[in-house]
Parts: C-alpha cells; sequence; structure tokens
C-alpha cells in the first residue's frame, strides 16, 4: 500500500508538472496591464515591436515593453511551436560593440533568455553556456504552444528604467530581424502611450557628429537653418532636436514628422538606442521622416557601420543607394506632377540646372513601392533624385544636401507628410506673398567728415520708399573709434537722421559694430564684446533705444564668432547664403544650443557684385531679380534678405543709384511685406512656439494658439476658395487673418466666398488686435500704419464708419485710410 501511494504521488506530480507546462505555463501572473495567460488579448498594437521585420516573417509578432520592476516579452509564431532551442537574446546598453558577439559579429548581447530542455525560459549572461543566474521566468504558453509571455526582472540584467534591445532565435528556424547585424527590436522602458499632443509638428534634428565630419561646420548650420525657413513656408511650427533626442521615443511621440538635414554621422554607442527610437516612431507611430543622402551611415570617427553601410536606410526608408559621383552636369526636372510634393510644376519641368555638382541616386528595394517625384538627368542618363513612400508615415527623401537645400520643395514634403492627400492649411508669419527685410550697411557712418553725404542721400530715398510703398528696414551704423584720424560719430549730426529720418518712419537701427574690423575672426573674445557690445550699449545711450541686433562688417565670421554674439545680440545678419555658398533660405537658430536668431542674406550685396566680381550695374540689377525669382519660385511666404551699402548712393563713377529703388519697386509689385530684421526675428520666435491644431469634422477646425499673431495668416492649400469662417470675418479667398492669440477657426470650403461684411486686406505690418462682427456690421481694432480694405455685404445700403482718417467707397468695396502708425478702434455699421 505504501508502495502504491508512493508511485501515486510520483504520478501526480508528473501530472501536475506537465499541467504547469500546459497552456498557462506553470503559474498565471497579472502585471498590471499584461497578465501572463497566453493569450494577447491584453496587448496592443502599440506594443508590437516587430514592423520593420522582413515581410516572410509576418506570421511572427514579437511585442513588449517595461512594467513595473519587469521587462514583458510576448511572441506569436503561428507557423510552429515554440519549443526548446529558442533563444531571446538582449542588449540591455542598446550597445552593439559591447557584449557577447553572436555568430562573431552581430548582437552585442549582455544577456540572453534560453528555452532549455524542459522548454522553460532561462536567464543567462550573453554568451554564458552552464550557469543560469535566473529562472525559470516568470511564463505562459498557449495551448498550442505558439504564443508564449514571459517577464524579465529588471534587477537580473542590472538595469533600471531604460529601453533595451531585442534579437529573437525562434527553434533555431526562424530568425526576427533576418539579419542580425542590421536593425535590432527595441523594448521601450515602460509601455508606449498614445499621442496626447495632437498639434501639428516638426521635428527638426541636428547632428552634431555629422556637422563635424561636413565639409564645413558653418554650412550644416546654414542647411539647418534652410530647413527651418522651409518648415515657416509650410506653415507647421517646429522643435529642434539633437541626437540625444532621439534615444527616448518619449521625446518625439507628439510630432507628424522627422525632418533630417542630414544624419550621416552617429556615435556608435548611440547608434542602436536611436535606430531602435527612430524604428518605433515610424512603424509603431506612424511618424513621417524627411531626409537626403547616405543615412546612418558612418561613425563619430566617419568609419562606416559594419555589414551593409545602407542597412539603416534600407530599414526605414526602404532604399538603397546605385549610383553617384561627381563633379557632373545635372539638370533636375520634376516628373509625377500629381503628387502633392510636385503639385504646382509641370510634368518634366525644370526644377534646377547646375554645371558642376556631386550627384548620388537611390532607387527601392524588392517588394517596396517607392514613387519618383523628381529625376536628375546626367550625360544622357536619368536617375532618381526625390523619392516618397507611405511606408511606416509619410517618408521622402532627397538624393543630395543641394537637392534638398537648393530647392523650395522641401516644404511641399512637410505638408504633404503632416497633411497626406487632405487639404492643407498653415500658419504664415505674414498675409502677403513673401516677407522683405533691408540690411543697410552704413559704412561712412563713422566718419564724421563724409557721413552727411551718405545720410542726406539715405535720408531722401527713405523717405520717398515710406511715402510710395510703406517701406521700412534696418540701417546697421558704425561708431568710430579714433578722432584724430576722422573716424567718430558726429552725434550733433547723425541723431537727428537716425531718429527723424530712420526710427521716426518705422524703420530700424543696428550695430555694425564699432569700428567696422575687416576680420572679426581675428579678433579676442575682449575684442568682439568691444565692437558689438559696447557699441550696442553707445547706440542706445545716445539715441534712447534699445539695439538687440547686429551685422558683420568685412569678411564672414566663424561658428566661434557667433557664439560669443549669442551672448550679446538677440539676431545677427551674417554670411550670404545661396546655391554654391551655402543653401537658399537660411534663416533661424544656428544650433539647437543658440538663443539668437541667424540671417544670411540671400541676395548678393551690391559690393560683391560690382567691385569684387566686376559684373556691370546693369548686370548687377539683373541677378538680383533673378535671385528674388528664384527665391519666390514655388515657394510660400518666404524670407528675403536684401543686403546693400550706403556708399552706393553716392559712388556714382562705381554704382548706379537707380539699381535700389528699381529692386523695392519690383518686390513692392511682387507682393512683398516690407519689414524690419526684429520684426522678422519675433515672428520667427513666435512661430516656432505657437501651436497648430487642425480637424476635419462638419468643415475645416483650426486652432492657433500663441503669443503676438496679429501679423501672421493661415493659408489654404486648396483648388477651392473659403467660403465662410464661422464668426470671423477678416479672410480673402485663400488666407485668414489672425489676431494676437489666435483662437479656433472653423473653415467651408466652396466655390465664392458668402456675401458677409469683412476685412480682405491689412496693411502691411498692421498687427490686427481683435475683431467682432456679425456679417453686417463689423468691429476691429489694429496696431499700424495704411489702408484696410473691407468687402460690405450686398445688404448694406448705407454705412456709420468711425475711426479712419479717409474712406472711399465703390460699390461693395470699402477702402478706409489710416495716416498714423498708432492704435486704431474702426466701427461700421449698417443702417
Amino acid at each position: 500500500m505504501r508502495r502504491l501511494t508512493i508511485i501515486l504521488r510520483i504520478i501526480f506530480f508528473f501530472f501536475i508538472l506537465s499541467t504547469l507546462h500546459g497552456c498557462t505555463a506553470w503559474k498565471e501572473k497579472d502585471y498590471g496591464p499584461i497578465v501572463l495567460d497566453g493569450v494577447l488579448s491584453d496587448w496592443r498594437e502599440l506594443d508590437c515591436i516587430d514592423h520593420h521585420a522582413l515581410k516572410d516573417k509576418k506570421g511572427c509578432r514579437i511585442y513588449g515593453c517595461g512594467v513595473g520592476d519587469v521587462y514583458i516579452i510576448a511572441i506569436n509564431s503561428e507557423e510552429t511551436a515554440i519549443d526548446a532551442a529558442t533563444t531571446l537574446w538582449l542588449n540591455t546598453d542598446q550597445n552593439n560593440n559591447t557584449g557577447y558577439q553572436i555568430f562573431g559579429h552581430a548582437g552585442g548581447a549582455e544577456y540572453r533568455v534560453e528555452f532549455a530542455a524542459d522548454k522553460r525560459p532561462y536567464l543567462f549572461r550573453g554568451g554564458e553556456i552552464k550557469h543560469a543566474i535566473g529562472g525559470p521566468l516568470d511564463h505562459a504558453f498557449s495551448e498550442d504552444r505558439k504564443v508564449v509571455e514571459l517577464a524579465i526582472p529588471r534587477d537580473l540584467l542590472g538595469v533600471l528604467e531604460q529601453n533595451i534591445n531585442l534579437l529573437v532565435d525562434i527553434n533555431d528556424r526562424v530568425f526576427m530581424p533576418a539579419n542580425f547585424s542590421a536593425a535590432q527590436f527595441t523594448v521601450p522602458k515602460k509601455r508606449l502611450q498614445e499621442r496626447v499632443n495632437l498639434s501639428k509638428r516638426v521635428g527638426i534634428v541636428f547632428s552634431h557628429t555629422t556637422a563635424k565630419h561636413f565639409f564645413h561646420e558653418k554650412t550644416y548650420s546654414k542647411l539647418f537653418m534652410a530647413m527651418q525657413h522651409q518648415a515657416m513656408m509650410a506653415g507647421i511650427p517646429f522643435d529642434l532636436l539633437q541626437e540625444d533626442d532621439l534615444i527616448d521615443i518619449a521625446n518625439i511621440v507628439n510630432y507628424d514628422v522627422l525632418l533630417f538635414p542630414y544624419f550621416h554621422n552617429l556615435p556608435k554607442d548611440k547608434l542602436s538606442a536611436v535606430l531602435g527610437t527612430l524604428i518605433t516612431a515610424s512603424y509603431r507611430y506612424n511618424i513621417g521622416m524627411i531626409a537626403c543622402g547616405d543615412f546612418l551611415t558612418h561613425d563619430e570617427t566617419n568609419t562606416p557601420f559594419p555589414g551593409d553601410p545602407y542597412q539603416h536606410l534600407k530599414a526605414l526608408f526602404g532604399i538603397y543607394r546605385v549610383a553617384g559621383t561627381g563633379p557632373v552636369s545635372m539638370t533636375l526636372r520634376a516628373v509625377n506632377t500629381k503628387h502633392p510634393v510636385m503639385g504646382g510644376y509641370a510634368e518634366s519641368e525644370i526644377i534646377l540646372k547646375h554645371p558642376s555638382i556631386w550627384y548620388e541616386s537611390y532607387k527601392a528595394l524588392p517588394g517596396q513601392f517607392v514613387e519618383v517625384l523628381a529625376k536628375q538627368d546626367i550625360e544622357g542618363v536619368s536617375y532618381n533624385a526625390i523619392v516618397a513612400t507611405e511606408n511606416g508615415g509619410r517618408k521622402v527623401h532627397f538624393s543630395t544636401t543641394e537637392l534638398m537645400g537648393y530647392t523650395n520643395l522641401v516644404w511641399k514634403a512637410l505638408r504633404w507628410a503632416v497633411f497626406g492627400n487632405d487639404p492643407a492649411v498653415g500658419l504664415q508669419m505674414s498675409r502677403f506673398d513673401n516677407i522683405f527685410t533691408t540690411r543697410i550697411d552704413m559704412d561712412y557712418s563713422q566718419f564724421a567728415r563724409d557721413a552727411p553725404r551718405s545720410i542726406n542721400a539715405l535720408r531722401s530715398m527713405l523717405s520717398d520708399w515710406k511715402n510710395t510703398f510703406n517701406f521700412v528696414g534696418t540701417v546697421f551704423i558704425n561708431i568710430g573709434n579714433d578722432p584724430g584720424n576722422n573716424r567718430y560719430t558726429d552725434w550733433g549730426l547723425s541723431a537727428p537722421f537716425y531718429l527723424g529720418g530712420v526710427l521716426a518712419q518705422g524703420s530700424e537701427i543696428g550695430t555694425h559694430s564699432y569700428t567696422h574690423p575687416m576680420n572679426v575672426n581675428t579678433l579676442s573674445d575682449k575684442e568682439i564684446e568691444f565692437e558689438f557690445n559696447q557699441s550696442k550699449q553707445m547706440i542706445n545711450e545716445r539715441l534712447g533705444i534699445e539695439v538687440i541686433g547686429g551685422a558683420i562688417p568685412g569678411n564672414p565670421e566663424n561658428l566661434s564668432v557667433t557664439k560669443i554674439l549669442d551672448q550679446y545680440l538677440l539676431y545677427l545678419s551674417g554670411e550670404y547664403s545661396g546655391v554654391d555658398s551655402g543653401y537658399l533660405g537660411a534663416f533661424g537658430y544656428l544650433t539647437p544650443d543658440y538663443q539668437m536668431i541667424y540671417f544670411s542674406p540671400n541676395m548678393y550685396p551690391d559690393l560683391t557684385m560690382i567691385e569684387r566680381f566686376k559684373w556691370s550695374t546693369s548686370k548687377a540689377q539683373k541677378v538680383w531679380l533673378d535671385q528674388f525669382a528664384q527665391l519666390t519660385r514655388h515657394a510660400n511666404g518666404p524670407i528675403i534678405h536684401w543686403f546693400w551699402h550706403d556708399y552706393g548712393l553716392i559712388e556714382k563713377h562705381v554704382y548706379d543709384v537707380r539699381m535700389y529703388p528699381n529692386m523695392i519697386q519690383h518686390a513692392y509689385k511682387n507682393g512683398s511685406e516690407f519689414a524690419t530684421t526684429a520684426d522678422i526675428h519675433q515672428r520667427i520666435k513666435n512661430f516656432k512656439k505657437a501651436s497648430l491644431t487642425i480637424t476635419d469634422t462638419n468643415g475645416l477646425t483650426v486652432i492657433v494658439s500663441g503669443q503676438d499673431l496679429g501679423h501672421f495668416s493661415l493659408k489654404l492649400q486648396t483648388e477651392h476658395v473659403i467660403k465662410n469662417v464661422k464668426d470671423w470675418y477678416a479672410y480673402n479667398d485663400k488666407t485668414i487673418f489672425l489676431d494676437g492669440d489666435g483662437g479656433e477657426y472653423t473653415i467651408h470650403i466652396g466655390d465664392r466666398p458668402d456675401d458677409v461684411t469683412r476685412i480682405i486686406s491689412l496693411p502691411m505690418r498692421a498687427e490686427l488686435i481683435s475683431l467682432s462682427g456679425n456679417g453686417t456690421n463689423l468691429e476691429f481694432t489694429f496696431r499700424g500704419q495704411g489702408n484696410v480694405k473691407i468687402m460690405l455685404s450686398s445688404s448694406v445700403k448705407t454705412t456709420n464708419i468711425q475711426g479712419a482718417d479717409q474712406i472711399h467707397q465703390s460699390d461693395c468695396l470699402l477702402e478706409l485710410a489710416f495716416n498714423i502708425s498708432s492704435m486704431h478702434s474702426v466701427n461700421i455699421m449698417a443702417e
């Protein structure tokens, strides 16, 4: 009997043991949102970490996240039961170069989970074979053993809350990903949260590692700023990101698109973490991406990453490099003009011609669909230049930085990445076609005997421009510090001009340094402080104003100089930037660490053309017009920064004074809003901080929040016009005028506007403060000077108008004039 009892107990023990290895393993355990029960119903699609796995492995799904003091991983292998010889490799420091190298060259695993002969999971150190350091781990199988869930305590891994990487080998037959040397799966340190901030936003990534290996570090900053300018044209507020921001997915989940000006290099110890974050962003949050050239191919020493150098480009964009060399003659032309990125282009329209340029070309991986947006023709052969894909977020890839920075295409790519084929609406810094700021360097200002000539000429011209074009600009002055040699400012003569001829007309004064050194790069930190900070203080004292900006004299400055000036100035006008000398539209922050706004003139200075290039004044004028056309072609509210010198007005044997008003007249006729550089600097800061939220239910509802948005507008990209805006009466066919703090605007689109009383035009630089109306009556307050145009409802026969200096009415068009730049309150009542 006793012997039978023992036998029964043994049988019972093995029965229990076999049961524990059945549908729920040996113990069901609740880890908060996840219960280890072999059932995946408590896992979300957002928790799936294998989206970039090859399609032939689509039957296998891998889930993972950190919960409390454990990492939980689930595997669903639809084709085969999960058995012994299944291994999970854990790269806990996300550095591929440390830890155990699988197959001798891949993974960098500090730990592994091994399903042993008893089919239970045990934890081992990297390549250690004999001694498990934990296990069997809490786990659960499905009845058919094709699903397993397991929990790994963080303390056994020696990590707290951090992401870890994962490679999976199922039964030594299925490897995920298929290439262990390529991207790894990332198990987030905690369960990913749904996106909570639904405002439209771009993250622009600055890579310090790439900048150090770029052919010129400051040129990389120009490309970075050019991309900020493209975001401004797209009308989508942006943040500036750095490499370390890409290590944690929590930093980027609220962006609609990530813009990489150039992301060639990254420290090798950050590669795995950054790549895991980007894959999660793309395939789990559908965040769009825009990039150019070779993507994450080299480390901090400019050495290619091991294995296939294009594996990361393949993982994220589904493309690889097929050709590239130079210099060659290249013609870039539009194809697939029905795609939103190429909207406005004709088929085969030439976008760019360049006689000597390096080119690269990329094509789709087998089975990966991409749309070719533009081709580059080189020596009779046509190569892909710009491609788009919708594989895990909408993505656009430019073959080179030149194609990205020499064309006005990135802003369209941004809009498509954010809006797709839906109607797009953007937040613009102006109500006009472009913003035009003039930099006038008064080099003669520090010569007391010569200054009167330039002052008198400039006084007359600025007055004419103000009266005719409502012009304002920025005048940068030197002070001089050598009275014995006539290098000083006669404030008795100059101050009345600065106060009455410049500031009183709405223009601005900035510092051009104390003594106009020809090469600021040779100055010490103390000398730079004197030239710019003390000159600023002197101007403030003499004129009773607050100077906030400066312009570099002489030769272009290095980044080391701008870093010093970042302490003293809110903005700086520096080195020219354009094709072959940087990139178009370099406006914004030099790096994410800078506080000041940098302005690169994007039209040639008069000095450069006439005294250095030795061009005729007629050619110089033509070049200005050509550059203006290039900057505004296929653009959307671009910034134009025009740069010239006071001596151009008086050195008539060298310069033609007519070239300056001719340019201003051309800009005026082509929809420019003239503004000071200080004004635009503030608009850029306000734009970056603003919030834009869009929903498309019962009309297009746009919520804009921010500060000092009274110069701003909402512009629609649509074939139709604005029919009406709920409870808002300041808009024209495609543009809505905002007031100071924005608000909620529900927009209805149609074939023609409703018959209501509304503002259809405001003067340059006018700041709309408030507005109310009911379709017939209208009341508004604005700050500024000039003419306001109002379309009256046809039902209004007579009106009582208060607040305007002059009134002119022609049928339903009402034009109100305001002669003084101040705050104006206007009331229009139907009688």
